[in-house]
């Protein structure tokens, strides 16, 4: 019989191994070189988006909506999503993007493919009766319409345009259907999930609202990855009210979630979470002005910081709530708010080194921070397998 918390414990040990490649980056020009930065950090995405999201949300999913446990199908896509995940930490490192590590990333995506067939065709009866199931199915169809992004790289880089406008608009594509699609749909329908099993009264009309507008939400909020392009007023325009979109559709799960029986320090947690994605709505609707779209754009630390507050801060925090829903395991403890620590940390010298120039080593404090994140995973992970399953 298949266990669901190795899967996610696997996946969290992923996401520690993630924070320390993410570390080592950062004090990468305090260290002896012996690795090329570039594979490195290709090898630290990798991990952190596969190893860990992937394996982490589609367990929770797999194991709300389907029945899993003694499917012999869904073990075999399990080992080989890790079998293409070590593929890659073992590949990316050494060569970058080349033979080995194409096969292993092509590998995951042709597993991803099977998973979304597999949980649809192998949905439980809470699936069916809770609407839910439909954010679901939409963000498992968003993984694979993200997928799209890396077949086209393979192509482009074939063709020798690695240097051209559509190799960045290709990891555009994937990472905006990855943050903003797959994940963020995965978990709005598990949020809402945790309410349906609560036995609280869901507006259907409203979700099917909120529904339909995360969806435009997503699709025009994708226009902010052409902006760097100098595109129309239009495109700037379609972006923030992408932004816009989003931040409407934040109402209607924030109410549902209030409703639920909440101790006072996950209020705090959950509050953290809306201001990070109240500021990232913000942040899509301010980028209709074109004079400002052009100046963030020239500042990398702050497009770092502004992917790893989705990221960590928002994405990971929330998988953490929602996992630890499902156990005895009290929430919130020094792991989770040494987690918090490095994320805040990181976020703010990125931040100021973007728009202060100190004479000070940021490195340093990167790495501090950086590692507090590491450890702090490394934390959660342990409490989480010696914790027992419980209930939503």
């Amino acid at each position: 019989m298949f266990n669901i918390t190795k899967q996610l414990i696997t996946a969290i040990l992923f996401f520690g191994i993630a924070a320390l490649l993410g570390t080592y980056l950062r004090a990468f020009p305090l260290l002896p070189q012996w690795a090329t930065y570039k594979f490195i950090l290709h090898t630290h995405s990798h991990i952190a988006l596969i190893g860990w999201v992937y394996l982490f949300l589609s367990g929770l999913i797999v194991e709300r909506y389907t029945n899993y446990k003694s499917s012999k199908s869904y073990k075999a896509l399990y080992i080989s999503a890790v079998i293409s995940i070590l593929g890659m930490m073992l590949s990316f490192p050494f060569q970058g993007y080349a033979l080995w590590s194409i096969v292993f990333s092509s590998l995951f995506l042709v597993v991803s493919y099977f998973l979304v067939y597999w949980v649809i065709k192998n949905k439980n009866d809470f699936a069916t009766l809770k609407w839910s199931f439909a954010f679901i199915k939409s963000a498992l169809y968003y993984l694979a319409l993200s997928s799209i992004g890396p077949w086209a790289l393979g192509l482009i880089m074939a063709l020798g345009g690695k240097e051209t406008i559509w190799y960045q608009l290709s990891v555009y594509f994937y990472l905006h259907f990855q943050y903003n699609g797959w994940m963020l749909f995965g978990l709005f329908g598990l949020i809402y999930s945790i309410v349906e099993a609560k036995g609280i009264d869901v507006s259907h009309i409203k979700m099917k609202a909120v529904y339909r507008l995360l969806h435009i939400g997503v699709i025009l909020s994708f226009f902010v990855n052409v902006l760097w392009t100098h595109p129309p007023l239009y495109v700037h325009l379609l972006t923030a009210l992408g932004g816009g979109l989003l931040l409407w559709s934040l109402w209607h799960p924030y109410r549902m979630i209030r409703q639920l029986e909440l101790k006072k320090i996950e209020q705090l947690l959950l509050i953290f979470i809306g201001f990070l994605l109240l500021v990232k709505s913000i942040g899509l609707i301010a980028l209709g002005i074109p004079s400002l779209s052009d100046q963030l754009h020239q500042q990398k630390d702050l497009i770092i910081a502004f992917i790893h507050m989705n990221f960590i801060g928002i994405v990971s925090l929330v998988l953490f709530w929602i996992a630890f829903r499902r156990t005895n395991f009290k929430l919130f403890n020094g792991a989770i708010s040494l987690f918090i620590i490095g994320f805040l940390i990181t976020e703010l010298l990125l931040i100021i080194r973007s728009t202060h120039r100190f004479s000070i080593d940021y490195n340093v404090g990167l790495s501090i921070g950086s590692l507090c994140l590491a450890l702090g995973i490394f934390w959660i992970g342990f409490q989480l397998k010696n914790s027992n399953k419980g209930c939503q």
